[in-house]
């Protein structure tokens, strides 16, 4: 919470995972840190299609042998 709160104050109009890191430590740190969020991003909706995937054919049980294309 203390580490947000001095981001905030540092970055009032916003400070991103790439400025903040670039800013602190090196550029190579804001693109490393701009890389793994956008890996974070792209996992997480991979996680969220699938599961809604499992929940229609959880719920429409028809659909159970079509799983995997759906």
């Amino acid at each position: 919470m203390i580490s947000y709160s001095q981001t905030i104050d540092n970055y009032p109009n916003g400070g991103g995972a790439f400025i903040v890191a670039k800013d602190n430590l090196e550029v190579l740190a804001g693109i490393i840190a701009g890389a793994a969020l956008s890996v974070d991003y792209i996992l997480t909706v991979a996680v969220s299609i699938s599961s809604g995937a499992d929940q229609i054919v959880t719920a429409i049980s028809v659909l159970r042998p079509y799983k995997l294309e759906i």
